[in-house]
């Protein structure tokens, strides 16, 4: 999702001190989740409600899946509200 993240969310990359672009967009936090923490996020949605799905990944060479961290009710409202909510947990619990 090419859309930036939140002013928080860039706050908390900070505090966190991973390394991103300059207004860094969803999808550079998942990647850099991804490819540094082996964290994967993922959204689905049922009529038109959204949820998150936080994974750990097992071996990250072989890209499978492991381990579901947590994954939320399709209470949100949108694609980025989702994403936003994946990315404040992952930081704020994980990192």
């Amino acid at each position: 999702m090419n859309t930036s993240v939140s002013f928080e969310i860039d706050k908390l990359l900070l505090s966190k001190n991973i390394d991103m672009p300059v207004n860094p967009t969803i999808a550079d936090v998942v990647m850099r989740l991804y490819e540094k923490h082996g964290i994967w996020i993922s959204v689905d949605v049922i009529n038109n409600r959204f949820k998150y799905i936080i994974l750990q990944i097992e071996g990250i060479v072989s890209k499978t899946f492991g381990n579901e961290i947590r994954c939320s009710s399709f209470n949100n409202n949108s694609p980025k509200e989702a994403y936003e909510a994946a990315i404040i947990y992952t930081l704020n619990n994980l990192i």
